[in-house]
C-alpha cells in the first residue's frame, strides 16, 4: 500500500512539471495543436514514468556461513509500524471513496446526456444533429451535435455549427472523457484540476481559431461569442458558450507566434531527466556466496562436439556464471584444434586463454576450487595456465562490523537485507590491521545501515543468538538498561551477559522511553528480557550468567566481600541493581584488590547503599 502511494507522488509531481511549463512559457504561445498534444503527453507520462527503473547493482562476494534460526521477536517498534500501517490503510479507504464519488458523479452526466440526446430530434448525416427547444448552449459529444434552431439567426447558426463540427472531426470529447477519467483517478491532486481547466481552455482556442479561419468573418464571431445564453451545461461536453469567453476573444486577436518559440516545449526534457535521475533509479545490493567446499569442474575435450560445447554453456549459465568460446577450429579428423575460452563466475574472471594444437588439443578444466576461478590442462590446479583469486571484495574469513559494532566470528552476513545497507566498505591488508589490529588480518567489511534498520547477531549454537531489531538509539549518551524490569547502574556492560540466556532484547527511544522510564529514560532504554520457558532456562534463571569472569574478580553483595561460589547462589528475583567497575574506578574504590575489576550487586532487602 505504501507503494501505491509513493506512486500516486511521482505521478503528480510529473504533471506538476507539465503544468507548470505550460504556465510559465507556453500559455501565451499561439500554438494550440502543438500544446494540444504537449499536455496529453503529459497525462500519459505522469502515468508511465513512475513504473520505468534503472536499478544498478552492487554485486559483493562473500564466503558463504551456514544461517541459524532465530526466534520471533516482539517489539516497540512492531507496534509503531502496526500504527502506521493502519494509518495507511484508512488513508487507502479515503482515497477509494473520493474516486467512488467522482465516478458516480460522471456516471450520471453520462446518463442524463444520454437521456437528452435520445430526448430530442435525430438529423443524420456527416454528423448527427440533435434538434432540441431547450434554451441551452450548443455542444457537441463526439458525432452528435446538440443545439436549438429556433433561437439563432442563420449567419449565428452557420458558425455555431462550424464551431461543433471541427470539434467533432478533431475528436475533442476523446481529450475531454480522458481528463475528467484522470481526474477521477488523481483527484487528491490539486493541480490535476487546473491541468483539466487548461487543457479544456486550449481545445477551445483550437476551434475558436480553425472556425474563424474557415468563415473569414472574426468580428462577427467574436460578437457571437459575447453573446449570452442562459442554460444547462455538462461538464462532459464542448461547449459552444463557457465562461472563459472574455480569453478566448484575446486569443483570437493574438499575433500568431513566431515559430522559432518552439523551443520552449523542450524545457520539459531536462525536467523529467532530472525527475528519472532522482526517483527512477535503483541501487540493488546482491551478496555473491562462494562456498569455499564445494568444487564445480567442467572439462572439454577434442572430442567435444559443437552441440556438447552449446549445452555445457547453457549448463554454466544456468548457474549464473559465464561461459565464452570463440575461434573455433577444427582439423580434418573433426577433432578441435584451436579454441579460445573464458570463463567468467561473479566479477571473477578466468581467461580468455586460447588453447591450439594440429592434432587436436589437450583436456582442458575449468571451475572453482578453493574460492579461486581457474582455466587449465591439467586436473590439479596447482599447475594452472591461468587462475583468478577474488579481488578486495573476496575476502578468506572476514571481520564484519556493521554500524561500528564487530561481529562474532560466526556473523552471516545473509541475515541483513540488502535493501536495509546504507553503504559498506571492504578493507584488507595492512589498512584493516592499522585499524582493527590483528582481527582485520583477513580483512575487514564494513555494513552501515539505514536508521531504523534490523540487525541480526547470529551464532552457529542457536542457544547462544540473539536478535535486535528496534529503532537506532543515539550512543552519544548512554542509554538505560533495564534487566528482567530492574534497572541498572550506567556502568553496566550488556557484554558481559550470557546471550544464551537472553530472550529479547527491546529498545525504546524518545517519548516511549520517557514515558515508561521518566527522565531516566532520555537517552533511550535497552530493556533484557531473560529466558524463563525452559528447564535450562529456569535453573540459570536463579543465578546471573557472565562471560569469562575473572576467578581473580572481586565480588561485594551488600557492602560486603564474598566469594566466586557464593556469588553464583544468589537468587536473581532478589536483586535490586549491580554494577561493574573496570581499571582505575575499582582500584580508586577498593585498592589492589579491585584491580581486575569489582561487581558490586545490592539486594532489594538491604538497607545499606553500596554504590
Amino acid at each position: 500500500m505504501e507503494v501505491f502511494f509513493i506512486h500516486l507522488i511521482k505521478s503528480s509531481g510529473i504533471l506538476v512539471l507539465f503544468w507548470a511549463v505550460y504556465h510559465l512559457f507556453l500559455k501565451k504561445e499561439t500554438f494550440f495543436n502543438s500544446t494540444r498534444w504537449f499536455l496529453n503527453f503529459g497525462l500519459i507520462a505522469s502515468i508511465v514514468i513512475p513504473f520505468i527503473y534503472f536499478k544498478t547493482i552492487n554485486i559483493i562476494e562473500v564466503p558463504t556461513t551456514t544461517p541459524t534460526s532465530l526466534p520471533t521477536i516482539t517489539n516497540e517498534t512492531a507496534q509503531e509500524i502496526s500504527v502506521a500501517s493502519k494509518l495507511l490503510t484508512y488513508a487507502f479507504y479515503g482515497y477509494l471513496l473520493g474516486i467512488l464519488f467522482f465516478s458516480t458523479k460522471l456516471l450520471i452526466q453520462l446518463a442524463s446526456l444520454y437521456r437528452f440526446i435520445k430526448k430530442g430530434t435525430l438529423k443524420k448525416g456527416n454528423f448527427n444533429y440533435v434538434l432540441t427547444n431547450e434554451n441551452m448552449s450548443p455542444f457537441s459529444f463526439f458525432n452528435y451535435i446538440v443545439y436549438n434552431p429556433n433561437i439563432y439567426k442563420e449567419k449565428e447558426l452557420e458558425a455555431i455549427l462550424t464551431h461543433e463540427q471541427i470539434h467533432a472531426k478533431q475528436h475533442h470529447s476523446i481529450d475531454v472523457i480522458f481528463l475528467h477519467i484522470y481526474t477521477i483517478v488523481f483527484w487528491i491532486n490539486p493541480i490535476a484540476w487546473l491541468y483539466k481547466k487548461e487543457h479544456t481552455q486550449n481545445l477551445e482556442y483550437i476551434t475558436d481559431l480553425h472556425t474563424s479561419n474557415k468563415l473569414n468573418t472574426q468580428k462577427e464571431y467574436q460578437y457571437l461569442l459575447l453573446k449570452q445564453l442562459n442554460g444547462m451545461q455538462y461538464s462532459i461536453i464542448n461547449p459552444f458558450y463557457n465562461s472563459l469567453i472574455k480569453k478566448r476573444i484575446v486569443m483570437l486577436q493574438k499575433q500568431k507566434s513566431h515559430k522559432k518559440n518552439l523551443w520552449k516545449y523542450s524545457l520539459i526534457l531536462p525536467l523529467l531527466a532530472g525527475f528519472m535521475m532522482l526517483f527512477s533509479f535503483k541501487t540493488v545490493t546482491k551478496f555473491n556466496h562462494l562456498n569455499e567446499n564445494t568444487t564445480n569442474q567442467y572439462v572439454i575435450t577434442k572430442q567435444t562436439t559443437d552441440n556438447e560445447l552449446e549445452e555445457l554453456k547453457n549448463k554454466v549459465q544456468k548457474q549464473g556464471n559465464k561461459l565464452i568460446y570463440s575461434n573455433l577450429k577444427r582439423n580434418s579428423s573433426g577433432l578441435i584444434k584451436n579454441i579460445k575460452i573464458k570463463y567468467i563466475v561473479g566479477s571473477i574472471k578466468a581467461g580468455p586463454t586460447e588453447f591450439s594444437k594440429e592434432e587436436g588439443i589437450g583436456n582442458l578444466y575449468f571451475g572453482t576450487n578453493n574460492n579461486t576461478v581457474y582455466l587449465d590442462i591439467e586436473k590439479s590446479t596447482d599447475n594452472n595456465l591461468l587462475t583468478e583469486q577474488p579481488k578486495s571484495k573476496q575476502l578468506n574469513d572476514p571481520m564484519y562490523v556493521v554500524d561500528g559494532k564487530i561481529m562474532p566470528k560466526d556473523f552471516d552476513v545473509k541475515s541483513i537485507d540488502p535493501e536495509s545497507i546504507y553503504s559498506m566498505n571492504v578493507i584488507k591488508g595492512e589498512s584493516a590491521i592499522e585499524k582493527y589490529g590483528e582481527k582485520g588480518r583477513n580483512g575487514v567489511v564494513e555494513i552501515f545501515l539505514k536508521v531504523s534498520d534490523q540487525i541480526n547477531l547470529n551464532s552457529s549454537d542457536s542457544k547462544n543468538s540473539f536478535k535486535i531489531s528496534s529503532t537506532t538509539i543515539d550512543q552519544k549518551e548512554k542509554p538505560l538498561y533495564v534487566l528482567d524490569g530492574k534497572i541498572l547502574h550506567e556502568d553496566f556492560d550488556i557484554n558481559t551477559i550470557d546471550p544464551s540466556t537472553i530472550n529479547h532484547i527491546n529498545v525504546l527511544k524518545d517519548a516511549k522511553a520517557t514515558k515508561k522510564y521518566g527522565d531516566e529514560g532520555k537517552n533511550g532504554v535497552i530493556e533484557i528480557v531473560l529466558e524463563t520457558n525452559t528447564s535450562e532456562a529456569k535453573n540459570k534463571s536463579t543465578s546471573i550468567q557472565f562471560k569469562k569472569i575473572d576467578p581473580n574478580q572481586l565480588i561485594i553483595l551488600d557492602g560486603k566481600e564474598i566469594s566466586h561460589e557464593e556469588y553464583s547462589k544468589i537468587d536473581r528475583e532478589e536483586i535490586r541493581a549491580f554494577i561493574i567497575l573496570k581499571d582505575g574506578d575499582a582500584v580508586e574504590k577498593y585498592g589492589e584488590k579491585g584491580k581486575n575489576g569489582v561487581i558490586i550487586i545490592q539486594t532489594k532487602g538491604s538497607s545499606k547503599n553500596s554504590f
